[in-house]
């Protein structure tokens, strides 16, 4: 089992008769530096597509090779991905299709692969035209799918669920902790492929930062991936009387602007008014299916103040 890192490619890894490749795509910060292509906001980001990061390898770089089996890994934070697959047949781009892989579907089956290289960011039809294996953020390969297409895409704007105000993605304005999605994927090179995992690593963020309200009614204290986890514990505790509110962001989309909200609208999940100074509230999701948990605070206090949290969520 080998890290992906500048040093070791996955030709490396394959004349070095590896069993299987780790590949992680991830952001600067947040969870750490993962070994492998760094991306600003993380993996399906809106505000970086140049440098590719709505799909991998980044355009202009040669697809995936054959591979025996592809599995998601324990570290991600995102629970599924697309695959341009092909189908070895003659035939246009429409007889084609991307080929899903999740946390509870890993595909152990012979992907193969032409060699070939899309200029591109984002366009699976292409690859999917030359046979080349790359892996997507979105189920979309533009070829009709309607934008509300299953995908784990992270805009630059959603709809809170007041329904009136924008939100952006990213360090939330004016303070706030956020973290970019996180894609692990185990390669598996070779025939038989060993027991992919069956749940991820826990995710567990805990932090302090300060807030300010300002004339908000609201501050975003942190954005936090959560892609599919089944049992999440949120704690918040702030230096004065506060509410909290914890909402959700599920499945999407691209095509968005700061006045185009939908499909990206939150939904409140949770809250707790008027937890005193120094107390702590402590809310339980089970079974929710959200993508993005957004922690939300003010305070009668009106100015800067200091918000703690701590997030555990489990597969």
């Amino acid at each position: 089992m080998t890290w992906l890192t500048p040093n070791f490619s996955i030709t490396d890894a394959i004349n070095a008769h590896e069993d299987a490749y780790d590949m992680l795509v991830g952001p600067i910060g947040g969870l750490g530096d993962p070994p492998g292509p760094i991306l600003p906001a993380g993996w399906g980001s809106a505000d970086d597509p140049v440098n590719g990061n709505l799909q991998f390898p980044i355009k202009g770089q040669a697809g995936l090779p054959s591979l025996a089996g592809i599995a998601i890994g324990p570290l991600s934070t995102v629970d599924r991905a697309w695959l341009s697959w092909f189908s070895q047949k003659p035939g246009t781009n429409s007889d084609q299709f991307l080929k899903r892989v999740s946390l509870d579907n890993p595909l152990l089956t012979s992907l193969p692969a032409n060699p070939g290289t899309i200029g591109t960011t984002g366009d699976p039809a292409l690859a999917l035209s030359q046979g080349n294996l790359y892996v997507f953020s979105s189920s979309a390969t533009f070829l009709g799918q309607p934008i509300t297409s299953d995908a784990t895409f992270l805009p630059t704007f959603y709809r809170k669920a007041d329904g009136l105000h924008s939100q952006t993605f990213g360090i939330a304005a004016p303070a706030g902790v956020f973290i970019g999605p996180l894609l692990h994927l185990l390669l598996y090179l070779k025939q038989p492929v060993a027991p992919p995992p069956t749940k991820r690593f826990p995710q567990l963020v805990k932090a302090t930062t300060t807030v300010n309200f300002g004339n908000m009614a609201e501050a975003v204290t942190a954005q936090i991936p959560v892609y599919g986890r089944k049992h999440i514990i949120i704690e918040m505790v702030m230096d004065d009387i506060a509410n909290f509110r914890i909402g959700a962001l599920r499945a999407m989309g691209p095509l968005i602007s700061a006045t185009d909200h939908f499909p990206n609208r939150e939904t409140t999940e949770a809250t707790a008014t008027a937890v005193a100074a120094g107390q702590t509230a402590r809310f339980e999701l089970d079974n929710a299916n959200i993508d993005y948990l957004t922690l939300n605070s003010n305070s009668t206090f009106g100015a800067a103040t200091f918000c703690s949290f701590y997030v555990q969520a489990y597969d």
